[in-house]
């Protein structure tokens, strides 16, 4: 076994000192696959020269006759086409489609820039949506995409840019027209382009303090400086505001953008034809016959040889990543080879439990950190929650001793070769099948419509729906190289993140904002590394997901309950009877033939969730919905609990069990999550919820082994354990947290929400419980509870019946009556307008403001109107506070509910004023706002209402979307199932004046709460008090008057809203 050991030691060091290929046959074999290599590139280059006489339109013929390969159940009609000036255009006619979808990619991005202009194409990327020679208003995109009930994006990455929008179908043609002028004739305009350097800046002040931003950067430290990726990529005001910056913006531009390295992908309901018509515009993009943008020329960026590096970060989690350098991505995709290992490493048995199991680690994750497209190289990365950072290396020995294992395991030793064997084969089989089925049956293949543009423009026409799933060539030599690439040690580069760093040498790298320091690996831990083959291995497992695998895919019949088992004709003892169908009417076939005949026109005359059943303790719902063609079940349950304490420890503990649970199931059913089922759990102050998603096939199965976890008596206490560190590190995490992201999830709602408790009570509480305190509390889970259950998709009444009544009966015994007591949320009733003022945790130099306007009940006029403004509501806000004043990168304005009450919430992050000073000008903003509206004619008061009708009439897109939105109906105690529809006659019937009168009532007569979150660095020091003495107010149109306080002081003497339901989303 040894000398076996060492020979395929010494062949993993020979391919990595050779930084090739090798392939892993006889040499005989090598020989004959040399001659069919010549003979292939002596065809395809008779190919080539054929290629070449065919005419731009003879290609465009050619590649449509090349079949997309899409899901089974998709009836979208694709049409490929190329434009006269090498454009290529996907156009996609989706008939369930009232919103259009638009992406352009364009093969340019940062590697192109110059080195004196860290982030040039990022900086273009935000001047194109701010005006263009045909269309120079700044704000003209902007509005008409979000008074057309769409939004809009974009992103730049290293060889891409990717912009993107949706708008309702009616105004599709003049968003195309005002989209294709971005690439035509953008303006670049020196004032403009000040401004958005500013927007620019402060994306950078955010994204430079999370870790992610972190190790890429470290990343780029140590990487060539002559390539391309070691260069700054975001933009700030040192690298962008110059006074030549326009003109190198047009540069950038000529040089860089050319419509033949760009693709088009279009979604609408609209007919082929007449999008065909819509695209005369992109033909006057510019050809300047660019060539493809490749990092061939620089090869691998990131230098060879391990390096150890530490750095200072923003969280008091304790962090080790492990980043390798991997060669020849592009090649992989249908094989998924890098997919399939990171599958292995995350799987159960596998390195991740392992690591948990010895107290190496709190939490893992892994996966592709950094991708260049173009296929030369990718990073792909570990991190590790740990408790020392000091047990760094014994991390990594087990890692790659789980690389090791997997080589040892999959691969048989033959002699001078390696074979894969039956396992790898058996793995991978599994994995395809598992990937071919969500694939199939995915409801919404355009999901992601900028991924879609992605990949025409990198992968083609054939795969561009596809890339992302299938596992398609099974090739066992590129798992082979990968395995081996990921053994290299001197792929390897190991960073520790801590927030302390006390090292006499450490640098300071100004730009990317970055305390490091290099540290030396003592020899003996890059022995103890390398000797992975020598020790004694740990027993691994390799995953098995065979048992939640779906077999049964057919759609099932309300005529009579399909039997999978039944041979014979399972309607024939029922051809002479009556056929019954009951519902809140009835409906009644005379034979079976007519019922199966008329079964779909039943379930679309009866669209609605059906309340089956009821108990003591429950209620069920359920609703046979086959109109997504998928053989699968949506199930939600909520769990009330009857007097539940609003205490702090009691909600501590419900997330205890909460995160416990969760672990429990993931770790025992991993097959099921393999094979794409979905389980979300969420408490909240008085209730448990579950939403869980899957194959109908084994979905009752899945439900019944779920629910042993629940109740199992007996706590395993390292999984306790585990479950306690987790949530410790989770909530300082959230500590550290996006200031946006902290003030939206838990500030906002602590201030005016009774029984919501901030991170730092909750970490504070978390230590002091103990295990008794959970058994007890465990114990008592499921007494004094009322439950719901909804079940929808492919799934029979009787079987709902039959699940409901197991249910009650493994979670709950024998049941007591209890009478359905509503359970209030009680929310604080604002006397004045008061703002609250905290400071975070983080070290930021951004403040975030949260301006929360309360309406109170909701009515059907108010929530007409809050459809109609909603788009205009945000884009307004947007042009207002972010484009205009430049107050911050990110600029909200929702209507959005808290709990049983309408309200507005506007929210800023950014470093240009402080919050006190952001909340007066967001006051202007809403008289701004009012003139706006009050400016509009009839007619553009007839086209808002038209898109806000629009989007009601927009069609969830997946079973899962549906099955939710009825579901929110029901756990939220409202029923209003038929709410979009009502919506939309109320919306008929609105004017322009009670609109207006809607806008003085909400926002002058409200209650007003405005949380002010200030990052440390922008506070230099000072308490909130001081820090606030010194503040100057701006010159604001707004009287209104507010009082600074704290949330202690605003509750006392206060009155309470009491909420027994939830409102839902806008």
């Amino acid at each position: 076994m040894e000398e076996e050991t060492q020979g395929l030691v010494e062949s993993k060091i020979k391919l990595n000192n050779a930084k090739g290929y090798r392939k892993i046959v006889s040499p005989i074999f090598n020989t004959i696959m040399l001659i069919i290599v010549f003979c292939l590139i002596a065809f395809m280059l008779t190919m080539m020269i054929q290629q070449q006489k065919l005419t731009q339109h003879d290609q465009t013929q050619f590649l449509q006759k090349q079949q997309i390969k899409k899901p089974m159940i998709d009836n979208n009609v694709y049409e490929y086409i190329t434009l006269e000036n090498g454009l290529s255009v996907l156009l996609i006619q989706n008939n369930d489609a009232i919103i259009s979808q638009v992406a352009l990619s364009v093969k340019a991005g940062s590697f192109q820039e110059p080195a004196n202009y860290g982030g040039l194409a990022h900086l273009l990327e935000h001047m194109l949506f701010v005006g263009s020679h045909t269309y120079p208003d700044p704000n003209y995109f902007n509005t008409l995409i979000y008074n057309n009930g769409g939004t809009n994006n974009a992103y730049t990455d290293n060889y891409e840019t990717n912009y993107y929008f949706t708008i309702q179908n009616s105004a599709l043609h003049q968003g195309l027209d005002v989209f294709s002028h971005f690439f035509i004739d953008p303006i670049l305009d020196q004032k403009m382009v000040e401004k958005e350097v500013n927007a620019v800046n402060n994306e950078y002040e955010i994204i430079t303090d999370t870790d992610e931003w972190k190790i890429e950067a470290l990343l780029q430290i140590l990487s060539e400086k002559s390539h391309p990726f070691s260069q700054f990529s975001i933009g700030n005001l040192n690298t962008l505001l110059k006074d030549e910056i326009s003109e190198q913006l047009k540069q950038f531009f000529n040089q860089a953008y050319s419509s033949n390295l760009m693709s088009l992908v279009i979604e609408s309901s609209l007919p082929i034809t007449e999008l065909k018509t819509y695209l005369k515009s992109f033909e006057k993009i510019k050809n300047n016959n660019l060539v493809e943008p490749s990092c061939e020329d620089f090869g691998s960026p990131i230098q060879y040889g391990t390096q150890l590096i530490q750095y200072k970060s923003n969280s008091d989690v304790k962090r080790v990543y492990m980043t390798h350098q991997l060669s020849d991505v592009q090649q992989q995709y249908k094989t998924k080879a890098i997919e399939l290992i990171n599958n292995l490493i995350q799987s159960s048995k596998g390195v991740k439990e392992y690591l948990i199991q010895k107290n190496l680690i709190i939490d893992m994750s892994s996966g592709v950190l950094f991708n260049d497209h173009n296929g030369c190289f990718n990073v792909f990365a570990l991190e590790f929650q740990v408790y020392n950072l000091n047990d760094y290396d014994q991390i990594i020995q087990s890692v790659f001793s789980y690389y090791f294992y997997l080589i040892q395991t999959l691969f048989d030793d033959q002699g001078d070769t390696l074979v894969d064997n039956d396992k790898l084969r058996s793995l991978y089989d599994d994995y395809k099948k598992t990937a071919s089925l969500k694939f199939n049956f995915k409801e919404n293949i355009i999901e992601d419509i900028q991924e879609i543009a992605h990949n025409l423009n990198i992968y083609g026409f054939h795969d561009v729906l596809s890339r992302k799933y299938l596992y398609e060539d099974y090739d066992p030599e590129l798992i082979y190289f990968y395995l081996t690439d990921l053994l290299d040690i001197d792929n390897l580069n190991v960073f520790l993140g801590d927030s302390q760093l006390n090292h006499p040498d450490v640098q300071y790298d100004k730009v990317n904002r970055i305390n490091y320091v290099f540290l030396d690996i003592p020899d003996t831990i890059i022995q103890k590394i390398q000797t992975y083959d020598e020790i004694e291995q740990p027993k691994f497992q390799l995953p098995s997901i065979h048992k939640y695998q779906p077999n049964d895919l057919k759609m099932k019949s309300f005529c009579k309950p399909y039997s999978q088992t039944n041979q014979e004709d399972p309607y024939e003892d029922l051809q002479n009877e009556n056929m019954l169908i009951q519902r809140n009417s009835e409906m009644v076939f005379s034979n079976v033939q007519e019922c199966l005949q008329y079964e779909h026109q039943y379930e679309e005359l009866y669209p609605l969730p059906e309340y089956l059943f009821k108990s003591s303790i429950g209620k069920l719902w359920w609703k046979l919905d086959r109109s997504y063609k998928t053989p699968a079940i949506f199930m939600g349950m909520k769990i009330d609990k009857i007097n539940f304490q609003f205490t702090l420890k009691q909600q501590v503990l419900l997330k205890v069990f909460q995160s416990y649970t969760s672990t429990l199931i993931s770790q025992h059913l991993e097959s099921a999550f393999q094979n794409n089922y979905n389980f979300k759990f969420q408490s909240s102050p008085n209730h448990i919820i579950f939403n869980i998603y899957g194959w109908n096939d084994k979905f009752f199965d899945f439900i019944e082994d779920s629910l042993t976890f629940f109740i199992k008596q007996q706590i395993d206490l390292q999984i306790y354990d585990q479950t306690l560190k987790t949530l410790i590190n989770q909530y300082n995490q959230e500590l550290q947290s996006p200031l946006y992201s902290q003030i939206r999830n838990h500030f906002f709602l602590n201030t005016l929400i009774y029984g919501y408790y901030e991170p730092k009570q909750i970490l504070q509480e978390l230590k002091n419980i103990n295990i008794k305190d959970y058994e007890q509390f465990h114990s008592q889970l499921f007494k004094g509870t009322n439950f719901q259950l909804y079940l929808t998709g492919n799934v029979l009444r009787e079987e709902a019946l039959s699940l409901f009544k197991s249910i009650e009966k493994k979670l709950f015994g024998k049941p007591k009556h209890l009478d359905y007591n509503p359970i209030y949320s009680k929310i604080l009733k604002l006397s004045n307008n008061y703002i609250i003022p905290y400071a975070a945790e983080s070290n930021e130099n951004n403040g975030a403001t949260f301006n929360y306007y309360i309406f109170g009940n909701r009515n059907r006029k108010q929530f007409a109107i809050m459809n109609i403004l909603k788009g205009t509501f945000d884009s307004s806000a947007f042009n207002y506070l972010r484009t205009d004043l430049q107050l911050g990168y990110l600029v909200s304005a929702k209507f959005t509910p808290l709990e049983c009450l309408d309200g507005a919430a506007i929210l800023v992050q950014g470093s240009a004023k402080t919050p006190y000073q952001v909340n007066q000008y967001i006051e202007d903003f809403l008289q701004f706002f009012y003139k706006e509206i009050e400016k509009m004619t009839d007619f553009d008061i007839e086209e808002l209402k038209k898109a806000a009708i629009q989007q009601l009439r927009q069609k969830e897109k997946t079973l899962f979307e549906k099955g939710l939105a009825y579901w929110d109906h029901i756990q939220n105690n409202d029923f209003i199932f038929e709410e979009k529809e009502i919506t939309i006659d109320q919306i008929d019937l609105l004017k322009k004046e009670d609109i207006l009168s809607f806008l003085n009532t909400a926002f002058k007569k409200s209650s007003k709460i405005s949380i002010q979150l200030y990052g440390k660095h922008m506070l230099k020091g000072m308490s909130i008090e001081e820090f606030l003495k010194n503040q100057n107010p701006i010159k604001s149109f707004s009287d209104l008057e507010e009082k600074i306080s704290d949330k202690e002081k605003i509750k006392v003497g206060a009155m309470l809203y009491q909420c027994s339901f939830k409102l839902g989303q806008i």
